[in-house]
């Protein structure tokens, strides 16, 4: 038979860990105020599954760029920062974006992510700090003119995207040093 061996090495025990949390299959529950209902097991039922087509859709989309599964990346973001925060954005015109998929889905990473919460312990909002090039702000963002920055497109550049339950915010810094 085969046996397997998992090294004394530091990596060697998070890589473990992280497939054991990942290979498990996504099992969302959504609970109901009356059992009895068979319309609303019906509904519900509906939604999971829902659930589960649109995580299947988001591995195959990071699949195809040559990228974990989103529940790999979430395993090792716990294993590693003991949080982990995605996000994700529905979009009905994802055709127009050459996006094979409606789900925009990201892994973020704990130590760039700023939650503000209320007095229930409820997310009221957030801020994201991220350091993409000039080039790829200005493509995700046709309307601003190139012709306005300098011609290191190559460059980085702090990104914070801020969210909350109406409205989402991008600003930009071009002149700011980087971490």
């Amino acid at each position: 038979g085969r046996k397997r061996f998992v090294g004394a090495e530091p990596q060697a025990t998070v890589m473990l860990a992280r497939s054991i949390l990942a290979r498990n299959p996504l099992v969302p529950f959504i609970p109901l105020a009356d059992l009895d209902a068979e319309e609303e097991r019906g509904a519900s039922q509906k939604i999971e599954k829902a659930i589960i087509g649109m995580f299947n859709d988001i591995d195959r989309a990071l699949w195809g760029q040559g990228r974990q599964s989103a529940r790999s990346m979430a395993a090792m973001h716990l294993l590693i920062r003991g949080w982990t925060v995605s996000h994700m954005i529905i979009r009905k015109n994802y055709k127009k974006f050459d996006m094979l998929s409606p789900f925009d889905y990201e892994q973020w990473d704990m130590r760039f992510f700023l939650p503000d919460f209320d007095k229930r312990g409820f997310m009221r909002s957030c801020i994201y700090e991220s350091f993409p090039t000039l080039a790829d702000v200005l493509a995700e963002f046709p309307d601003l003119r190139a012709t306005t920055y300098d011609a290191d497109k190559q460059r980085s550049v702090l990104r914070y995207d801020y969210y909350d339950r109406d409205d989402h915010a991008v600003a930009i810094s071009i002149g700011a040093p980087l971490p």
